[in-house]
């Protein structure tokens, strides 16, 4: 026999789940559960999304690059040097420095509307969880790694920029080339400074997070920005003195953790030689360094882990974590001799080692 509710009972009765049969005092609330039984799912559906697309965003950034240095001699062919050529010449110059757009409006979208959006959602969700939420707490590194892509597309064109300063300088010597070339070298110092100083944010987000693979790659853009500044102005920026203590920075990096930053080995060698003059233009990313993320886009769902510092990764593309790794200690090393520095011949001799010295 069912006995009918009044609607004041009705009315303080909590709204229950037709499934699970959970009683909750407003639909909000329910919402909230809901939520949290559905973290876990929730942040692998990202991570396979997120994922895929920082692939895709490497692989555009790195294919407009190519492209940027197959087009080259096109440029140089096409534009036109000299006071009565200058509404055309400038309009040349404006596409190429415009080259890149489409890849960084594409990235910084993605990241403000989508991933910056989703990040703080996930963090709000299971901090009011609390101690109920079993799973490791998620320290998502995806809107890091967005900003590392745009960072890396204002690179491309900043090298771009100096490449077309440095042809229009030895093809043609006139006022209006002067006044061009004005215009650019002002353009790039002013953006190069505000890139370093949102390198350095960026640095220490990957601090905070414990992102030592990413806190390497972002040293080393820091680096290249900096670079660009000593081609335009030689000395006498606070900026240049920093240079080698970034290098070295990411030096021990890459030394003390292998297994992530130690990856990077080959492309920091690369930045090295471009901070000393000996490339024109920086390789951020060696052919190693362009697979590792390329392993962004292979998730497969079900293989989610996290490492003890809660980043999520795939088990099956990764042996481990691809971000934190685990510390090395190094087995006192030899110091790293800089042979550049003794040009005198006498004081090089002097640091050879002694088994070469003796053959």
């Amino acid at each position: 026999m069912s006995v009918k509710r009044s609607t004041a009972e009705l009315s303080k009765a909590k709204p229950q789940c037709p499934q699970c049969g959970i009683a909750c005092d407003d639909l909000q609330r329910y919402r909230q559960l809901q939520q949290f039984k559905t973290a876990p799912e929730t942040i692998e559906r990202l991570y396979k999304l997120f994922g895929r697309k920082l692939a895709f965003f490497a692989r555009k950034v790195q294919r407009d690059s190519r492209d940027l240095d197959d087009g080259f001699k096109w440029f140089r062919k096409n534009i036109e040097l000299g006071p009565l050529a200058g509404e055309n010449s400038a309009k040349l110059v404006k596409a190429r420095m415009l080259y890149t757009m489409t890849t960084q409006n594409l990235i910084t979208r993605f990241r403000d509307v989508v991933v910056h959006k989703a990040e703080d959602d996930v963090a709000q969700t299971i901090g009011l969880l609390g101690d109920t939420y079993t799973a490791a707490t998620p320290m998502l590194p995806f809107k890091c790694r967005l900003d590392l892509l745009y960072l890396h597309c204002r690179l491309v064109m900043l090298q771009e920029a100096i490449r077309i300063i440095q042809f229009v300088k030895e093809a043609h010597d006139s006022k209006f080339m002067e006044v061009l070339i004005g215009k650019l070298r002002l353009g790039i110092l002013a953006e190069a400074e505000d890139h370093i100083d949102e390198a350095e944010l960026l640095i220490g987000q990957c601090r905070l997070r414990v992102l030592r693979r990413l806190e390497t790659e972002a040293l080393m853009i820091q680096v290249c920005f900096v670079t660009l500044i000593k081609r335009l102005v030689g000395a006498g920026t606070d900026h240049l003195d920093k240079a080698e203590s970034l290098l070295e920075q990411a030096g021990t990096l890459i030394s003390n953790y292998p297994t992530t930053a130690g990856l990077l080995k080959s492309s920091l060698e690369t930045i090295r030689l471009y901070w000393r003059g000996r490339k024109a233009t920086a390789e951020l990313w060696a052919p190693e360094t362009q697979k590792l993320w390329e392993t962004w886009g292979t998730f497969e769902v079900g293989s989610l882990a996290y490492c003890e510092h809660g980043h999520p990764y795939s088990s099956k593309a990764c042996q481990g974590c691809p971000e934190c790794g685990r510390l090395v200690e190094a087995t006192a090393p030899e110091d790293r001799i800089d042979y550049e520095r003794y040009l005198n011949r006498d004081k090089f001799l002097a640091h050879m080692p002694r088994t070469m010295g003796s053959q």
